[in-house]
């Protein structure tokens, strides 16, 4: 009956090993899916990332492409330093909120009466 005894003890430790192994276990697959879906997301921001990088380059060597014509270097005095052609006149205006109201044609209205009085 001591042996009986035993065994039964056997069983018990064997169980609660086998126990404590499946629920580290599941508790590792749990951890290992939380780790998976924060890499999968970690993933996607870098593409993301990378296809704006891209896009970036690509609009980088269109400028670098025109980087040498005449109307390039002509369009960035104009646009950064406010370069203006001989005959032209500069027009700067001081509350552009103003201009919102007009519609194109008393647009070209003004244009056209600024050009007569000339």
């Amino acid at each position: 009956m001591h042996w009986l005894r035993r065994q039964q003890i056997r069983w018990e430790i064997f169980f609660i090993v086998l126990v404590l192994i499946a629920g580290l276990g599941i508790w590792g697959g749990m951890h290992s899916r939380a780790r998976l879906h924060d890499l999968q997301s970690k993933e996607l921001t870098l593409k993301y990332a990378y296809s704006q990088m891209e896009l970036e380059k690509l609009n980088l060597q269109q400028k670098l492409r025109h980087t040498d014509s005449n109307s390039y270097i002509v369009a960035r005095a104009r646009d950064e330093y406010g370069y203006i052609m001989d005959g032209e006149i500069r027009f700067e205006v001081e509350n552009p909120d103003l201009l919102d109201n007009y519609t194109t044609d008393e647009w070209q209205i003004i244009l056209d009466d600024l050009r007569l009085q000339d």
